[in-house]
C-alpha cells in the first residue's frame, strides 16, 4: 500500500470514527430528552397522588400504578439507549485503536489517567474544597468508558428506579392506611 492509500484508509477509518461516535453521542442525548419528560410525568402523578387524599378509590391505585409503569420505561429507555451508546463508542474506539487514530483514541484523555479523588484532597484548602470537588467529580464522570455504560446513563436509570419504588410506596400506603 503506497502512502496515499493509506492516507486515503485513514481519512476513511476518521470518517467511520466520527460516524459512530455521533450516534454514541445522539443515543445519549435521546436518552436524557425522553427520560427528562417520563421523570417529570412521574414526578406530577407523585406530587398529585401525595398530595390529594380527597380522590375516589380507584383512582388511590391507578396513578401510583401509572406512575410505576411511566418510571419503569425511563429505566427502559435509559438501559436500551445505553446499550445502544455503549455499543457505537467501542466501535469508535477500536476504530480509533486499529487505525491509529492517536487523538481519537480513548487513552488520550486531556486530564491523564491521574486518580483525581486522590489528587483532589490532597490539594484542598478550605476555601476551595467545593470547586476541587465539582471539577474532580465532572471529570471522573466524563472520562471514557471504554466499552461500558457512561454514568449518565446509570445516573437516569437510578433515579427512574427511584421514582418507581416511591410510586410502590405511595400505593402500598394508599391500599393498606386509606382503603375502608
Amino acid at each position: 500500500m503506497n502512502d496515499s492509500e493509506l492516507e486515503e484508509n485513514k481519512n476513511l477509518a476518521f470518517e467511520m470514527w466520527k460516524f459512530h461516535t455521533n450516534i454514541g453521542g445522539n443515543d445519549k442525548n435521546w436518552m436524557i430528552q425522553i427520560d427528562s419528560w417520563l421523570l417529570a410525568i412521574s414526578a406530577g402523578i407523585l406530587s398529585f397522588s401525595v398530595t390529594r387524599h380527597d380522590v375516589d378509590l380507584s383512582s388511590q391505585w391507578v396513578l401510583p400504578i401509572a406512575g410505576i409503569a411511566i418510571s419503569f420505561l425511563g429505566v427502559l429507555v435509559a438501559i436500551l439507549y445505553g446499550g445502544y451508546a455503549a455499543a457505537h463508542w467501542k466501535i469508535a474506539d477500536s476504530i480509533a485503536n486499529e487505525y491509529g487514530l492517536e487523538k481519537q483514541k480513548p487513552k488520550n484523555w486531556p486530564f491523564g489517567e491521574k486518580d483525581c479523588a486522590k489528587d483532589t484532597v490532597d490539594r484542598m484548602t478550605s476555601e476551595n474544597k467545593v470547586v476541587r470537588w465539582v471539577n474532580c467529580l465532572a471529570r471522573c464522570l466524563s472520562m471514557p468508558c471504554e466499552g461500558k455504560v457512561a454514568p449518565v446513563f446509570w445516573i437516569y436509570l437510578i433515579v427512574s428506579a427511584g421514582f418507581a419504588l416511591a410510586h410502590g410506596f405511595v400505593l402500598v400506603y394508599r391500599l393498606v392506611f386509606l382503603t375502608d
